[in-house]
């Protein structure tokens, strides 16, 4: 709510990083549905991350040559896990990253990334949103990372971002 009641007060910055990230380029993997807003040269986003479901499972396809039968082979659940949980760090990371970069008047001081996932409860059976990883960091001090070379989790909680113990 407090996101919307920001966006219609003031218009420009919040829609333009929100323009960025909607239209940052996931090779098509996942929907992103973002909400953006800007007050005081803080950003706050608030991010619908993917959810587990939208990762390759399958590792390789093996055929058997005397029925000419092909076989999937998954990843093993550790595998997936660990992928998942790299994914959504870098996701956060990446984020914060391209508003930074691309806001050439430096207006964007700080940024929160709040993101979110939606599954199922599997005490109501229902959808449920929840938000799973929290971080703000000034411009200048993300600024100095070295992205290329970070451990998205390790990064990620080093700025002292906070996480759900597990997010799959």
């Amino acid at each position: 709510k407090r996101i919307v009641n920001l966006n219609s007060q003031k218009k420009g910055t919040g829609e333009h990083a929100q323009a960025i990230l909607s239209n940052s380029d996931y090779n098509g993997i996942f929907k992103k549905d973002v909400l953006c807003a800007f007050e005081n040269g803080m950003l706050i986003i608030e991010y619908d991350l993917p959810s587990k479901s939208v990762f390759y499972t399958i590792k390789e396809y093996k055929q058997i040559s005397s029925s000419n039968e092909v076989i999937a082979r998954n990843y093993p659940d550790s595998h997936l896990k660990t992928a998942y949980e790299r994914a959504l760090y870098a996701i956060s990371l990446r984020s914060i990253y391209e508003v930074f970069v691309k806001d050439k008047s430096s207006k964007i001081k700080a940024t929160t990334f709040n993101g979110y996932i939606t599954e199922k409860n599997d005490a109501t059976g229902l959808p449920e949103r929840r938000c799973v990883m929290s971080v703000q960091v000034e411009r200048d001090k993300f600024m100095k990372i070295n992205l290329a070379e970070v451990d998205p989790a390790a990064c990620f909680k080093g700025l002292k971002g906070v996480s759900a113990s597990k997010l799959v």
